[in-house]
């Protein structure tokens, strides 16, 4: 094999390498993602800001949550679910029935086991006490032999006086300890149905605060509007619009086309990249297809979500000049979801979102 052949076959080599791995190179060069959004998804479509736009033939993956919006998330409360009559972990056995309600004691009732205590402590006084007098009278003493029975009769008539006194006493005592333990019991129990009723209220008051809440979130009442081929038009003209401002950093004229929460987010990420020393560029921005996702009016405003893929060349430069992200020979190719609003008697849209693809 001679010289000549060797440095040919060296030199196809070589040329062959270069060919391959300039791709490569090319494509280790990260794409910027620092256009007009950087990339993300943000902003407002309304009651649908929480909801996936529809698919379509450009988008047909969908499209992203939003990640940032100034949009409340409406509230799902979970519907209480009943628990089975058996089996399962919410099965209410023995162990977790819960306790049926204490019954409140009714006022005769009181009274009555007030006058029913009463009359047994006192009959059992009554017993003790007569049986010790009793016993006392029955009971003779070592010292005597015999009792005449003028002095038994005398005893028994005194005897009976006291019975009958003691019985009248009986019922006077039996009357006031049951009257004292009524008023007593009706009391408590006011009381108690006091304490009961405030903590009624307050647990009423929030609960009615609670229900008014949710009433301030009801649905708006939505209905699709059909759009013409000049608002295709100038949703095409909105994107030149706010890449071009975008890459002027001309916050006066993203006001125009932008709401007013578009316009803080732009203004933010300008913000951001100014204060890393940082300028992005988007130049050369061309529209290549787009169609209708969804389009809807709520209330006095009308919405439009389209599915737009464009191309444009996205670099980041440092103070010096320095390209530090993206390709300014390569354009790249963007798929994205807008969101534009306006009033319903105005034909101005304002970009209100962005996002990204799935």
């Amino acid at each position: 094999m001679n010289r000549t052949t060797i440095y040919s076959r060296t030199l196809l080599c070589l040329l062959s390498f270069t060919l391959v791995s300039t791709p490569l190179v090319v494509d280790l060069i990260p794409q910027a993602e620092a256009r007009a959004g950087r990339g993300s998804s943000m902003g407002s479509r309304g009651s649908r800001t929480y909801s996936a736009p529809s698919y379509t033939r450009t988008a047909p993956s969908g499209g992203q949550s939003m990640q940032r919006s100034m949009t409340r998330p409406p509230s799902t409360p979970t519907p209480s679910r009943p628990a089975p009559t058996s089996g399962g972990f919410n099965n209410t056995g023995p162990a977790n029935r819960p306790a049926p309600p204490a019954q409140q004691p009714s006022a005769a009732g009181n009274f009555t086991r007030g006058l029913v205590g009463g009359a047994v402590g006192a009959a059992a006084y009554n017993m003790l006490a007569g049986g010790h007098k009793e016993s006392n009278a029955q009971a003779p003493t070592n010292g005597q032999t015999q009792q005449q029975p003028e002095n038994s009769n005398n005893q028994q008539q005194v005897a009976r006086q006291d019975n009958n006194s003691f019985g009248g006493s009986l019922l006077f005592r039996l009357i006031a300890i049951g009257l004292v333990v009524w008023l007593v019991m009706r009391y408590l129990r006011r009381r108690r149905q006091n304490n009961s009723g405030n903590q009624g209220m307050n647990m009423g008051m929030n609960n009615n605060t609670m229900r008014q809440q949710p009433a301030q979130a009801q649905p708006t009442q939505q209905s699709n509007i059909q759009l013409s081929q000049d608002d295709y038009l100038a949703f095409q003209q909105r994107l030149l619009e706010v890449q071009e401002a975008w890459n002027r950093q001309d916050l006066g004229s993203l006001q125009k086309i932008t709401t007013p929460e578009m316009l803080a987010y732009f203004n933010e990420q300008l913000t951001d990249l100014s204060s890393q020393g940082l300028h992005n560029s988007t130049s050369n921005v061309q529209f290549i297809e787009g169609d209708l996702s969804e389009a809807w009016a709520e209330g006095n405003r009308e919405y439009a979500t389209v599915a737009m893929r464009y191309s444009l060349i996205d670099i980041t430069t440092d103070n010096t000049g320095r390209v530090v992200e993206g390709n300014p020979n390569q354009p790249i190719t963007i798929t994205e979801l807008w969101t534009f609003v306006r009033a319903a008697n105005n034909k101005w849209w304002l970009l209100s979102a962005i996002q990204q693809t799935n």
